[in-house]
């Protein structure tokens, strides 16, 4: 069965770039939001979600994370406002967010449709 990885780029309040894969984004994101997991060297986490690539095969992700990971800041930026000009997080709509007395905690909603659309499409390529 095809299971699509997810090449990323997230950022934290201070405006730092991570870049990764995940054949899982929705459970990648919570994590970084709830800081059960933090990107090494960070002391900050992940705040933001501001560029996603859908991958036919880890190969193909991992070639694209590694050329990303080459790119200038200036660079990667004008790649995320070309797909995200406004900068936002792309996966605020994924999480209902309840804050509680230890603080927040992101409960996944759904999965986003143009996710789900690309899934879609890319099964039907294969079958």
């Amino acid at each position: 069965m095809f299971q699509p990885v997810y090449v990323y780029i997230a950022s934290n309040s201070v405006g730092a770039l991570h870049i990764g894969t995940s054949r899982n984004l929705l459970v990648t994101m919570r994590q970084f939001k709830e800081r059960s997991v933090v990107p090494a060297g960070w002391v900050l986490g992940v705040d933001q979600l501001l560029f996603v690539r859908q991958c036919m095969t880890l190969d193909e992700a991992l070639r694209l994370e590694s050329s990303l990971r080459h790119m200038g800041r200036k660079t990667l930026q004008r790649l995320i406002r070309f797909d995200n000009p406004a900068m936002l997080d792309l996966s605020r709509p994924w999480y209902v967010v309840k804050v509680g007395e230890n603080g927040p905690d992101y409960i996944e909603n759904r999965m986003p449709n143009y996710v789900a659309h690309e899934i879609a499409a890319t099964q039907a390529l294969l079958n």
